[in-house]
């Protein structure tokens, strides 16, 4: 029997069609009943706490990943305290809440708020956990628009050197309008929101990553954070902010030998601007004594201090700091009236 070639390719069509068909109706009907069901779309996303927790949809061109709603309240004190003594900090998960309900620019607000003439001091954190220099970068720009602060903390390095597939600048490139269209679009469905975490889940389930065999690199390399660093001071030097740019400090010697380049160019960038100052908080934490330990004194981890480590960086920056916001405040008055105009 033959079979007529215009039938057969018919009979795929149709077979297209209708599995189409049906997967646009299960659709439909997801769509439907997560609606009914009042399902917000928070509850669709994927999170999971190894990774950063942040919907793919929101993500910016430079920032790559925003965490709902992370901004708000650092914006809301950026406006509120404009006319106030006011310091920016810039970082990772080292000067976030990781482990430590205390991190130095807690610590440190508490130190300098004793201090006469910075009663009415505001320090406000915008980092972010995995955040590297070339997201710190960007994120001060965007800040330093909404108001100029007296004095900028800068730390970062462990999630520069951190190895991944892309690197921060591969990412930006292929994260181009087009693709970030497409996700706002499909991010009023709850369907695909729900779909989308379920298959995110089950990749992380299931995959067991031979990360010896794939083609790893820096996810920002030392040269290029010596640019965002250089970008960041270069910024804010137009704007007569002082920066203080704070080492990273490790209880592991492979980890120090890692960081040891990126805490060396964060040295020489702070060398090459009048505006920049660098204090090495290593010799603090890294020391011979039980403290340096994990777990029993200064760290958590390999990486992230403790409440004990926080508070002593925070004893090595309060002077500094004061130093530098008393100066920047009786030389030039207000930190909002030092905006340049347009």
């Amino acid at each position: 029997m033959t079979v007529n070639p215009h039938q057969l390719q018919w009979t795929r069509k149709r077979k297209t069609a209708y599995a189409v068909l049906v997967f646009l109706l299960f659709f439909s009907l997801v769509e439907l009943a997560t609606r009914l069901a009042h399902v917000s779309p928070a509850a669709t996303f994927y999170t999971d706490p190894r990774f950063f927790k942040g919907d793919p949809a929101l993500e910016d061109r430079e920032l790559f990943w925003l965490p709902i709603g992370r901004f708000e309240e650092s914006i809301r004190l950026a406006k509120t305290f404009q006319d106030h003594p006011l310091i920016f900090c810039f970082g990772d998960s080292v000067s976030n809440t990781f482990y430590a309900d205390r991190p130095f620019p807690v610590q440190l607000q508490e130190s300098l708020l004793r201090l006469p003439g910075l009663q009415d001091l505001k320090l406000v954190n915008w980092s972010v956990d995995g955040y590297s220099s070339h997201q710190i970068k960007v994120l001060a720009g965007r800040a330093f628009a909404i108001t100029q602060p007296d004095l900028v903390l800068v730390t970062c390095g462990w999630n520069d050197l951190d190895q991944a597939r892309f690197s921060d600048r591969d990412i930006a490139a292929k994260n181009n309008h087009f693709s970030r269209s497409v996700l706002y679009a499909f991010n009023r469905s709850r369907a695909f929101g729900l779909l989308r975490r379920t298959l995110m889940e089950l990749k992380w389930r299931i995959a067991d990553y031979d990360t010896a065999s794939e083609n790893l690199k820096p996810r920002v390399c030392v040269r290029e954070y010596r640019e965002c660093l250089s970008d960041l001071c270069r910024l804010a030097k137009t704007r007569e902010i002082p920066v203080i740019l704070v080492s990273q400090a490790s209880p592991d010697r492979f980890s120090r030998e890692a960081n040891a380049q990126y805490m060396a160019g964060m040295k020489a960038v702070a060398g090459s601007f009048p505006n920049a100052t660098f204090i090495d908080i290593r010799p603090l934490l890294q020391t011979d004594s039980q403290n340096s330990r994990v777990g029993e004194g200064y760290f958590v981890d390999s990486i992230h201090p403790s409440n004990l480590g926080h508070k002593l960086i925070a004893e090595r920056l309060t002077p500094e700091a004061a130093d530098k916001v008393v100066g920047m405040r009786s030389r030039n008055g207000s930190a909002f009236s030092r905006i340049p105009k347009p």
